[in-house]
């Protein structure tokens, strides 16, 4: 028919299937179509299988079709713009793998040559999310792999609805967006490898001397046996029946997350199928309670910030001497820009007990202040745009970075939005590190820089907001 408007608004159309022309949209005369924050994928027709307008022969005018914020799989076949029809490609689409929990798919019958008998068979199309995905047949929130590049890929103007928190404040794309069931958002949440890499290891032990509430451990020896971080540790104390002096190896895997009980005998080394895990959450709320087991049953929470804010809210037990807590001074990294912190807390107030640094390891572990020598942090500041600059969307701004303090010379900026969208990067800090940036939206939007020193250090900046205008 002619004339028609249609708008579509978070659907998913997947798995669309015909002989002819335009599985999905299929556009007539003097039509006009919307789309917003919807799905095109895995759709099958001999042209035009994602969309399909025609081509314009009457005087009943041109077809039109407007589309933002979609994932359309493009390829040759899948957009037919007929001649006098109109597409407006309007920003935020994009084509790429949603990552569905478990998408559908036509069955073949055993008979792959003929397509007549083929059967579809349902899938999952909920989009996976470390943070959290509905699964529908547990009726309960499960924790994926991997995040959907189209959490938080919607239109910033489309109201998030139902979505649960943590919901990064953005709609996410396809049939779920919106509503109770949309995956959950990273974009409020810590992921803790960021903070303990898995290919650093402990290399914050480089140390002879680590204090434990009046216990001294010397780290005597470090050994690699298979492939797993060997440290021997010698312990001395006083006791009122004298001095007493322990020495042990202890193991640990992966960077430190899983460790092995204390152990005796370097030559009965535990199987890795028996190591003792920890059990740090992967993805961590920050300031929400944390459960880790190996505190038991003591309620920890999460703090994220400078190493001095960090300090700061960790250390509020009424019946901690102020000579007792940790300041910025005694950690040789200094004001670290991003801490996550674990704190005891009761009716008294927070007690610290473990600090990491992103991209950086541990740097206070079991309450052990670690010292020592290290390969002192870089820091990074954004120093352009300045501050309560305002701009406009699709400007080209330039955006600089500075290195405040290294002891290993930077090899690379890179430049990231929302923290995880790349921006570009810069490998010649010659004249600056900086980079052109066409703004893609408006409102308020987040940067990052990201430098990479010669020594593999990656280090972040703090987040510096740019203000867009429509």
């Amino acid at each position: 028919s002619s004339g028609c408007k249609q708008s579509f608004e978070n659907c998913t159309f997947v798995g669309n299937k015909t002989n002819s022309d335009g599985s999905v949209i299929y556009g007539g005369l003097n039509n006009s179509f919307i789309i917003k924050n919807c799905f095109f994928r895995s759709n099958y027709s001999q042209n035009g299988s994602q969309l399909y307008l025609w081509k314009i022969e009457s005087n009943e005018g041109p077809s039109s079709i407007s589309i933002s914020y979609s994932n359309i799989k493009v390829d040759p076949n899948s957009l037919f713009i007929g001649e006098g029809s109109l597409l407006d490609w309007k920003e935020g689409n994009i084509d790429v793998d949603p990552l569905f929990a478990n998408p559908g798919y036509w069955d073949p019958n055993g008979t792959a040559e003929d397509p007549n008998d083929d059967f579809w068979v349902d899938g999952d199309y909920h989009l996976k999310s470390q943070a959290g995905r509905w699964d529908s047949i547990s009726e309960s929130w499960i924790q994926d792999d991997a995040t959907s590049p189209c959490i938080d890929a919607g239109d910033p103007n489309s109201s998030i609805g139902l979505e649960p928190f943590p919901n990064g404040a953005y709609i996410n794309m396809g049939a779920y967006g919106g509503t109770r069931e949309a995956s959950k958002s990273l974009s409020d949440l810590i992921n803790f490898e960021d903070f303990w890499p898995f290919d650093t290891g402990n290399r914050w032990w480089n140390s002879n001397e680590i204090n434990d509430g009046g216990i001294d451990i010397e780290i005597t020896e470090h050994l690699i046996i298979n492939d797993f971080d060997v440290w021997r540790f010698h312990n001395s104390y006083g006791t009122s029946k004298g001095s007493i002096n322990e020495e042990y190896y202890r193991v640990y895997v992966n960077g430190g997350l899983y460790e092995t009980e204390d152990i005796k005998d370097i030559n009965s080394l535990p199987d890795i199928t028996v190591q003792m895990q920890l059990e740090y959450p992967k993805i961590i709320s920050p300031n929400e309670p944390v459960n880790i087991p190996a505190y038991g049953d003591t309620n920890v929470i999460a703090f994220q910030g400078t190493l001095e804010e960090v300090l700061e809210l960790s250390q509020t037990n009424i019946d901690i001497l102020d000579s007792s807590k940790f300041n910025v001074d005694d950690f040789p990294a200094g004001n670290h820009a991003n801490v996550l912190g674990f704190a005891q807390y009761s009716d008294k107030g927070t007690r610290l007990i473990e600090l990491y640094g992103y991209h950086f390891g541990p740097m206070l572990t079991w309450s052990c202040q670690i010292d020592g020598t290290v390969d002192i942090e870089t820091f990074v500041q954004i120093i352009k745009p300045m501050e309560n600059e305002i701009f406009h969307r699709r400007q080209t701004i330039q955006i600089e970075a500075d290195v405040i303090h290294t002891t290993s010379p930077v090899v690379k900026m890179e430049f990231f939005y929302y923290k995880w969208y790349p921006i570009g990067s810069d490998t010649d800090g010659s004249d600056g590190w900086s980079i052109q940036w066409q703004i893609p939206a408006h409102g308020t939007l987040p940067i990052t820089a990201r430098a990479t020193t010669k020594s593999g250090m990656i280090v972040s900046s703090k987040i510096f907001n740019v203000e867009v205008e429509d």
